[in-house]
């Protein structure tokens, strides 16, 4: 196992508005919620601002649970490879997230990639500090526990609809479980490839779907967008 290296795509934050606003990014993630003002400015001492651009591997199977991430600005996906190098998607993280291989929470990485989806403004935390908040801050350990097995339960979903949905099935329950998330009926910023990688299906087949549902009037579709017309054709589709 390697130690955690930061990947050269990883420009760190030295100066300028998004490190003078570091603490209020910090205050805004979840599990750092009702932290007190020296907490706040603990955290800001010991965390590291790094920028990314999209496509930016972040952390890679191999390496070791030294870090733990926290997403402010950004899309990260983690992601698995089977041997013939086909890439699953098997979670989507949005802004207010954490990831990395911290045992110490039973977050672990695994044989798993994590990659920035759009440009991303993310947090690092070593796990000596992580130790010294959990045991300082109990309540914090207390809603990464609850983030950690909602996130599993996420997995299991997303891999249970690849072994036994269709293609459509699959499809659907991605547009469906995509939009409960965000809390809209629109799913913008996603090109067919982010999809498809979602999925777990090939960009051919995710286009020739998305068609086939725009046909009967589910969705509409535009560029990096599409839009939820019809619930019920999804929801009926994502049973099969």
């Amino acid at each position: 196992m390697l130690p955690w290296r930061r990947p050269a795509a990883l420009a760190e934050v030295t100066g300028g508005p998004e490190l003078a606003g570091k603490i209020g990014y910090l205050s805004a993630i979840e599990v750092f919620a009702n932290l007190s003002d020296q907490r706040l400015q603990w955290l800001k001492e010991t965390t590291t601002m790094f920028t990314c651009s999209r496509g930016a591997v972040i952390y890679q199977p191999g390496e070791t649970g030294e870090v733990l991430f926290l997403l402010k600005r950004g899309l990260v996906q983690l992601y698995e490879l089977s041997p013939e190098g086909k890439k699953l998607v098997v979670g989507s993280l949005a802004p207010g997230a954490f990831f990395g291989d911290m045992p110490l929470l039973g977050q672990a990485m695994c044989d798993t990639f994590a990659e920035a989806a759009r440009e991303c403004l993310i947090c690092a935390m070593g796990q000596g500090d992580v130790e010294t908040l959990l045991l300082a801050e109990p309540s914090v350990a207390l809603r990464i526990l609850h983030v950690i097995g909602r996130r599993l339960h996420e997995q299991r979903t997303v891999l249970a609809d690849v072994v036994f949905k269709s293609v459509p099935g699959r499809v659907a329950a991605l547009l469906l479980r995509t939009t409960e998330e965000a809390g809209s009926e629109t799913i913008a910023g996603f090109s067919q490839q982010d999809l498809a990688d979602r999925a777990g299906v090939a960009r051919e087949t995710m286009t020739q779907t998305l068609n086939e549902f725009a046909s009967m009037g589910a969705i509409e579709l535009h560029r990096m967008t599409v839009i939820l017309r019809d619930r019920e054709v999804l929801e009926a589709l994502a049973a099969r």
